[in-house]
């Protein structure tokens, strides 16, 4: 009689355990789907902006349409791209932040200094400056920002700021889009041979007077050379 009760009560036990574990584990339908619609929510604006991008280039190359259509219908596509870039930011901005530690894409900016302060993520260990907060107007990025490496300079990163001379570190690499369009103040900025890549339009509306400081026969030299861009060398 002893061994049937303690069978029965053995079996209960067993069952709320397995309950117990499934209520745990569980996830309701709505999360998940809130998780996925994030996701692709993002994915689907970075998709966007890489369309656009895509029909710049292809703007850049048609001769069958005025250069006045042309400009405009560039200048669209461009501020599409601005206020995608815009609307991805701030959907980021209220994704709650991961709790693991080895999270590479997470923006924050350089511990505060006197003169200048950058604003960077991180990624594959290595820093892209995304912007520029501070108000000195002639700056030097500097190679390594809280021990990581310095490797690019994102697009728009410096777009519209008031910004006179800049240097940049022989860490970098790239040059994005757009990276300091509108810069009417910037009158000159020294580029490594280190960079093989500068985006569209990266010093657009920078003014007459604007030069690219460099190694005569770096990518930087052909750059200028290719878009009539003033450059000295170094």
């Amino acid at each position: 009689m002893k061994k049937t009760y303690l069978a029965i009560i053995f079996s209960f036990a067993l069952t709320l355990s397995c309950i117990l574990s499934a209520c745990s584990t569980y996830q309701s339908p709505s999360e998940t789907e809130s998780q996925t619609t994030e996701t692709q929510s993002t994915d689907s604006i970075s998709q966007q902006i890489n369309n656009l991008k895509e029909q710049i280039l292809e703007l850049e190359q048609n001769n069958y349409i005025t250069e006045i259509e042309r400009n405009k219908e560039i200048a669209r596509l461009e501020t599409l791209i601005t206020n995608l870039k815009k609307q991805e930011s701030n959907e980021g901005s209220n994704t709650p932040p991961k709790q693991d530690s080895s999270s590479s894409n997470q923006e924050k900016p350089t511990p505060n200094t006197p003169k200048s302060e950058f604003v960077y993520t991180i990624e594959n260990d290595e820093a892209i400056i995304t912007g520029f907060i501070g108000n000195e107007e002639n700056i030097t990025i500097p190679s390594a920002i809280d021990g990581y490496t310095v490797t690019c300079i994102s697009d728009e990163a410096f777009a519209s700021s008031s910004i006179k001379s800049i240097s940049l570190p022989s860490t970098i690499t790239k040059i994005g889009w757009f990276a300091f369009k509108n810069c009417s103040n910037l009158k000159s900025i020294t580029i490594p041979s280190s960079v093989m890549s500068i985006g569209y339009s990266a010093f657009a509306q920078t003014g007459t007077d604007f030069s690219i400081i460099c190694a005569p026969d770096s990518f930087a030299a052909q750059y200028a050379e290719s878009y009539g861009i003033n450059y000295k060398p170094i």
